[in-house]
């Protein structure tokens, strides 16, 4: 929702970071309870958030989803935060970052959230990338290849042995055109949404069945907002 109103320009850069705030502030509140299955009920006073959340399946797919366990984990996937979520370009981009951020951490793999700034010319060089053995690069339109390669590109020269995961959560992205955007960009795996960028990081660790490239299923349609 909040994408769509960013793309007709109805949204300035004040009601953009309140937005990512207004996300930020509820996955901090849920992060401190036990989200299986998840609380219902408003953690924010924002509307837009609380109306954004309130679209989310009930039964989201990703509740049914393992809880991993730091001790059964590979020993590159212990470190303090072996997921690294990165905003792609915009605020909207962030918010949804820092939901896949929370989720993530949920289910066992520590996650820590970057800016889009983070993957800039002058500070990728300080980017903090001890322990991290999975980046998901976090975009809400498709409108950026060149962006989008880029960004991969730099995250490649930083973490060469990392897996990277290209996220474009998108409203009916169509998985020919997602799995264009991966090759194109040169990512290692590619998620269509919150949900399946989840489903794709649980499966690296090899604890699980492997994960695609493609996306074949479309589950757990989610806008930051």
């Amino acid at each position: 929702m909040a994408q769509a109103d960013a793309e007709r320009g109805a949204l300035n850069q004040e009601r953009l970071t309140k937005i990512r705030d207004a996300v930020s502030e509820f996955t901090n509140n849920i992060s401190v309870q036990d989200d299986r299955p998840p609380p219902r009920v408003s953690s924010t006073t924002d509307a837009e958030a609380t109306s954004a959340v309130e679209t989310v399946s009930k039964d989201a797919f990703y509740e049914n989803l393992s809880v991993l366990s730091k001790e059964d984990l590979p020993p590159e996937w212990q470190g303090e935060h072996p997921v690294l979520c990165v905003a792609g370009r915009s605020l909207l981009d962030e918010a949804a970052a820092i939901m896949l951020g929370q989720l993530s951490t949920a289910h066992g793999l520590a996650a820590r959230v970057e800016p889009a700034e983070a993957l800039s010319t002058a500070n990728v060089f300080r980017l903090e990338t001890t322990g991290v053995a999975i980046v998901c690069l976090v975009y809400m339109d498709a409108s950026g290849p060149a962006h989008m390669r880029y960004s991969v590109r730099r995250l490649r020269r930083k973490l060469p042995k990392a897996t990277i995961i290209l996220g474009c959560w998108m409203k009916d992205m169509d998985p020919a055109a997602l799995e264009k955007l991966r090759d194109g960009a040169k990512a290692d795996l590619a998620a269509g949404s919150l949900g399946e960028a989840l489903k794709v990081c649980i499966e690296a660790t090899g604890l699980e069945g492997p994960a695609q490239t493609t996306t074949e299923d479309q589950f757990c349609r989610t806008t930051a907002a």
